[in-house]
């Protein structure tokens, strides 16, 4: 048997394509934004536990992160979810504003 492939389904796809058809510059960037805020999302929910389980003595035995990969990862944990927070709730206050 073949490679079996992922689709996305068929309904991101139409989104897409209407707003691409549609040609609305501001619409695209806004669809830009949104990908962007989500994909950030995602990050810490994978860099946390990494940063977690691969810090621990037990499970890595010598090769458990150093003090320097774990400052580094941490902050930059806490940066892009801070960030994500502040871009959601900009995002949130854009569509709850009055149009005008």
């Amino acid at each position: 048997m073949g490679a079996s492939r992922h689709h996305a389904p068929a309904r991101h796809h139409s989104a897409v394509i209407i707003i691409g058809i549609r040609g609305d510059e501001q619409n695209t960037t806004d669809l830009l934004k949104i990908s962007q805020i989500v994909l950030g999302m995602q990050l810490p929910l994978a860099m946390f536990p990494l940063l977690y389980f691969t810090s621990m003595r037990r499970w890595m035995g010598e090769h458990k992160n150093g003090w320097f990969l774990l400052a580094t990862g941490w902050t930059s944990c806490i940066l892009i979810t801070a960030l994500d927070v502040v871009g959601l709730g900009m995002m949130a206050y854009k569509a709850f504003q009055a149009p005008g």
